[in-house]
């Protein structure tokens, strides 16, 4: 619901807030007074295109900002809630200023939106029928949306929508696989070539070191025995090396030792050296008797080493970066491998749940069917009651239909839903947004609310033009019918018919004056005697005319009883 409308410097609205309450609320004002200014600020919230110039004549700019009441509204909620926008108790503050520039901001509750989130939000909260193009009627999805509810589909249609979304999800990666196919093919092939050919090698972590190893030894197998010999001779094989000479420097020292004690360390350490040499020596002399060439092992080395760099090339720097290559192949080879199986599950799951889609969206349509016969001839006998006696109305449910003939399905089922009227005798029947009169299309939209009323969530409907060309018992059907569609809904209406102010509960009265060669408009609510004066004046003209003020009384008494106007 409105509760507060804020506007500055908006054409020639200076400074303006207007608080609002439930019910029934008519706005009156002498032609050229600003109520169309009023709709046109109350455009601005709802994300309409606006130019600079409604900037106030001096200003820098123009704001108009509205507090609405979400509390049940959970349309409004949840699109909050998806977006982190927090409100307390249950109001929102929209907002929306527009600069010399062209430029527009809009704020939702302190957060900056664009002026496209502005109008989705906004459409949950109100409707402005007649002159403005904010009528969610017009659109196809909002007709079915109403259709829908009225016809009480909400659960069917969850169920619909999870099994729909099932149907896609699943057909998207059946087709994701099949664009697949000829690339996963190549994939096998690379894939099952470079297992064969590492599992082929039969790599041992470490192998390659070791074949280095022995690759140099081989090569240089001359040059490591020549070099052995000089350091046996060196060592003393024939009694003149460092071995028998350390054991002659041990024996001298041991001498030396039984005379000084102090000696006793050097000899220890002179001790271990010897023994330390020693075993070196024994050692190598077990490595020289080990020591053979063989070309043939020289030439497997030189091959298997080239192997192994080969594999490294291509599938990684070292022996366990290969076989780490190999088992992520083994791996993606399964998958790649049950990929013809994948596809004809999925195909096998895509066929049943295309045959349930449909079956459902058949009944669906079928409620549809149902509701739209029903309402159809409802939403007739309402209109021809306003006036347009010879009208014709009917919510038409169509299937969509593929070029090749087969029903289409999409998230809310396989129709189309489109309201269409014949305004007068004789014309075919026209989608809803083709109606040229805006009195005859604010009529259609209040008998359309009016019956639907309770499945919309859209709490604030503005009626602009509702009384165009109407008058006498028309125009007190019209009231009538604003009056019922109140109680459940907030109902503003800007009208020029005494019969339609009459009904309202509040009465907003907007008037121009001029200071200082400058235009201001005033809206104010206005009771009893002034409320009287009002009605007179749109009965005749002349608001102190003593037969008008007296129709004016009756046309309160009448409708409003002891509240007085």
């Amino acid at each position: 619901m409105l509760e507060q409308l804020s506007i500055r410097n908006y054409a020639i609205i200076d400074e303006l807030v207007v608080d609002f309450f439930p019910g029934f609320t008519v706005i009156t004002g002498e032609t050229g007074a600003g109520k169309s200014v009023f709709i046109g600020a109350l455009s601005v919230l709802v994300g309409e295109r606006v130019a600079s110039d409604v900037i106030r004549s001096g200003a820098d700019f123009a704001e108009v900002s509205a507090v609405f009441n979400v509390a049940n509204n959970n349309d409004a909620l949840l699109w909050l809630s998806g977006r982190d926008i927090a409100f307390e108790d249950g109001l929102v503050i929209v907002r929306r200023v527009i600069k010399k520039t062209g430029r527009s901001s809009a704020f939702i509750s302190g957060v900056s939106v664009s002026a496209s989130d502005l109008a989705e939000f906004t459409s949950f909260l109100v409707d402005i029928h007649g002159q403005h193009e904010h009528q969610s009627l017009f659109k196809p999805d909002s007709q079915r949306r109403y259709l829908d509810s009225f016809a009480g589909l909400d659960d069917e249609l969850a169920r619909y929508s999870s099994l729909f979304n099932d149907f896609v999800s699943t057909k998207n990666r059946l087709d994701e696989l099949v664009a697949r196919g000829d690339n996963l093919e190549k994939e096998r092939e690379l894939l099952e070539f470079s297992v064969k050919e590492i599992e082929g090698a039969s790599l041992v972590e470490g192998e390659d070191e070791e074949l280095d190893r022995e690759l140099a030894v081989l090569s240089n197998m001359e040059k490591i025995f020549s070099d052995l010999s000089d350091f046996f001779y060196l060592a003393g094989d024939d009694g003149h090396g460092v071995l028998p000479g350390l054991k002659r420097m041990l024996r001298l020292l041991d001498s030396v030792a039984g005379f000084d004690s102090s000696i006793k360390e050097l000899y220890s350490r002179l001790e271990s050296a010897f023994y330390e040499v020693e075993d070196v020596v024994e050692q190598l002399s077990s490595y020289r008797d080990g020591l053979s060439f063989s070309p043939e092992r020289l030439e497997q080395c030189s091959e298997r080493i080239a192997q192994i760099q080969k594999l490294k090339r291509k599938y990684g720097d070292s022996i366990p970066e290969i076989l780490s290559y190999l088992e992520n192949a083994q791996k993606r080879l399964e998958e790649v491998v049950s990929y013809d199986d994948d596809i004809m599950q999925l195909e096998k799951k895509v066929s049943e749940l295309r045959r349930g889609v449909f079956e459902m969206a058949k009944q669906i349509s079928a409620l549809r069917n149902a509701a739209a016969s029903d309402s159809s001839a409802k939403i007739e006998d309402i209109v021809k009651t306003l006036g347009m006696t010879k009208a014709r109305f009917k919510i038409d449910v169509s299937p969509r239909i593929s070029e090749k003939g087969v029903p289409l399905c999409n998230p809310s089922g396989m129709d189309t839903v489109e309201f269409l009227i014949a305004p007068n005798a004789g014309e075919d029947f026209k989608p809803l947004r083709k109606i040229a009169s805006g009195g005859e299309l604010s009529r259609v939209m209040l008998a359309i609310k009016t019956l639907m009323a309770k499945a919309d969530s859209i709490s604030t409907i503005i009626f602009d033009e509702v009384d165009t060309g109407i008058g006498g018992e028309v125009a007190i059907a019209v009231g009538k019918h604003l009056s019922e569609l109140a109680k459940d809904k907030q109902v503003f209406c800007i009208t020029h018919i005494a019969s339609i102010a009459s009904r309202a509960d509040r009465h907003l009265f907007v008037s121009k004056r001029v200071e200082s060669n400058a235009t201001y408009t005033d809206i104010s609510y206005i009771k009893k005697e002034e409320r009287e004066k009002e009605i007179a004046r749109m009965l005749s003209g002349d608001s102190e005319n003593p037969v008008s003020l007296e129709h004016a009384r009756a046309l309160l008494e009448r409708y409003q009883g002891v509240k007085g106007g």
